[in-house]
């Protein structure tokens, strides 16, 4: 229960598990959905079968794709920096920032992903989900998944309350206690923040070239 209510938080829609036409059925189709019955088709027993052979294979497929992801986001890092040399240690995207309901029950939602750089490398990344009641701080949670770029077992997930922080207590769930559903949705999770940020690091360069251009253009005028 711990493992699918914080993992949720960190997916977009396109991308939550068993939706649209992808290789992996919904819940109802799922593993443990014959509990309580006696008998079983031979074709249900084979989806369910290949169902659980897929995982470990999609697990190496993203696993291979963040690691590609993550060569880009480097490489995009380093360019971008040139523009902006606080970009060299650390990159802080914000996704969302909005208010939802109205009166006593308003809530902000924060989402960002955050980048630390070593040496030109990827050192960690975290995504972050915040959620607080505009009018009460002791309905605040804050969700982080954070993971160490060519380590899928770093991957841990802390869950922070307002009433259990004060008490310097913090829910914390490694990678290797989630289900098999739970690392493919956590995976899935940095690859979305990854795809994201190579396309607004990618659009940062591209505007300051085009400022940069334009500047020389007008330097150079009349010369």
């Amino acid at each position: 229960m711990f493992q699918k209510s914080i993992l949720s938080f960190f997916l977009v829609s396109s991308l939550v598990f068993g939706q649209g036409s992808g290789p992996y059925p919904n819940k109802e189709g799922g593993i443990g959905n014959t509990q309580g019955t006696t008998t079983s088709t031979p074709a249900k027993a084979g989806k369910d079968s290949n169902y659980s052979k897929s995982f470990p294979v999609n697990i190496a497929i993203l696993e291979k794709e963040i690691l590609i992801k993550l060569s880009d986001i480097e490489r995009l890092q380093q360019q971008a920096s040139e523009f902006n040399k606080d970009l060299q240690k650390e990159i802080f995207l914000i996704s969302e920032n909005s208010v939802s309901g109205l009166g006593q029950a308003a809530t902000i939602t924060a989402k960002y992903v955050e980048y630390i750089f070593e040496a030109g490398k990827t050192k960690e990344i975290k995504v972050v989900n915040r959620q607080k009641i505009l009018k009460n701080d002791l309905h605040s949670i804050t969700r982080t998944l954070s993971y160490t770029p060519g380590n899928s077992e770093s991957i841990k997930i802390t869950v922070d309350k307002f009433e259990t922080k004060v008490k310097g207590i913090s829910e914390v769930e490694a990678y290797k206690d989630l289900t098999k559903e739970s690392k493919l949705q956590a995976l899935k999770a940095i690859d979305s923040a990854l795809y994201a940020t190579i396309f607004r690091l990618d659009s940062f360069i591209q505007k300051n070239e085009i400022s940069k251009l334009e500047k020389n253009r007008t330097l150079l005028e009349g010369l």
